[in-house]
């Protein structure tokens, strides 16, 4: 069984965001929606219609750590929560970790050539416990194994959207349940995010992103159940859809390159998003330099470091 539940969020330009349970040797939910009481209201009542309510909830399934997906984990008293290494990180209660992810950032704005601005984390970099319920992930899942309670639904990882991403594909009705990977209202956004592990190199989201598609487009999938929006039918189609427009959307950026060079990525993110570079940086940064990855991945453009701010420009 797999029953779609489905929130209003409070979030600009997403109109919902979907839980799923699932029940099968155990009952599950998959993701929380964000903390508002309409979404736990919701949830509540598809509980209800199925003969259930949030003491019957074994697990909490989560299938990244973004805010709109963990909301509630405390509205289940006697569910398990499970999901990524990096989202047990995430929803520690490790008093470093603000600090880690703030250095992180602030070194970041200094190889894009952002100057003498007034220092924000971005949301998607904001932990609170206020935001979450404040429980913490008690079980956490690898790459390859098969999901506990539901032991036909393979764990894959997906990185991109997120540093902490999985799907879940079930092998024998060959349903997907997506997350964040795929929406058919919007493309998925990957994002700029701090590694696993503090110190290790920025993770290439962008590369991380193209990879996971390019995995799933592998499987054999009927249905999705995405994170936001309606049931996909045809995963596949939408699948090369999302890469031809990445890949479109990367070479009208090196012909940016070649008008311009050399450019900073926050000199390139005020010519893509003139509108809103300044006030939605963490969103403009994450995209330009996803593609500035993308580029660079191909060999078409390079970069040079002075005094520590990167230089792009074509070769």
């Amino acid at each position: 069984m797999i029953k779609g539940i489905y929130t209003t969020t409070p979030i600009a330009g997403i109109r919902t965001v979907n839980c799923h349970l699932i029940k099968d040797e155990a009952l599950s939910i998959v993701d929380v929606a964000v903390r508002i009481p309409s979404s736990l209201e919701a949830i509540k009542a598809s509980l209800k219609e199925e003969g259930y309510d949030v003491r019957d909830v074994e697990q909490i399934i989560l299938t990244h750590h973004h805010l709109d997906h963990i909301g509630w984990t405390d509205a289940f008293p006697n569910a398990a929560i499970l999901g990524h290494a990096y989202t047990k990180k995430w929803l520690s209660n490790d008093p470093l970790l603000n600090h880690q992810y703030r250095i992180f950032y602030e070194n970041l704005l200094v190889e894009a050539g952002v100057e003498n601005s007034e220092f924000e984390l971005p949301m998607h970099l904001k932990r609170s416990k206020k935001a979450t319920g404040g429980r913490q992930v008690t079980e956490v899942l690898h790459d390859g194994e098969l999901l506990p309670g539901h032991p036909k639904y393979h764990v894959i990882e997906t990185l991109g959207h997120a540093q902490s991403h999985f799907v879940f594909w079930q092998d024998t009705t060959h349903h997907l349940l997506a997350g964040d990977l795929l929406s058919s209202e919007f493309p998925s956004t990957p994002l700029i995010e701090s590694p696993l592990i503090d110190g290790d190199e920025r993770p290439k989201y962008m590369l991380q992103y193209n990879e996971s598609l390019h995995r799933v487009s592998k499987l054999p999938v009927t249905v999705t159940f995405s994170g936001h929006g309606p049931i996909i039918p045809n995963t596949a189609e939408l699948i090369e859809q999302r890469l031809t427009q990445y890949a479109k959307k990367a070479q009208q950026v090196r012909a940016l390159f070649a008008k311009h060079s050399p450019l900073t990525v926050y000199a390139l993110a005020a010519i893509i998003f003139p509108k809103i570079y300044t006030t939605e940086r963490g969103f403009t940064i994450s995209q330009t330099w996803g593609y500035i990855d993308y580029l660079e991945n191909l060999g078409t453009i390079r970069s040079a470091r002075v005094n520590g701010v990167l230089y792009y420009e074509c070769m």
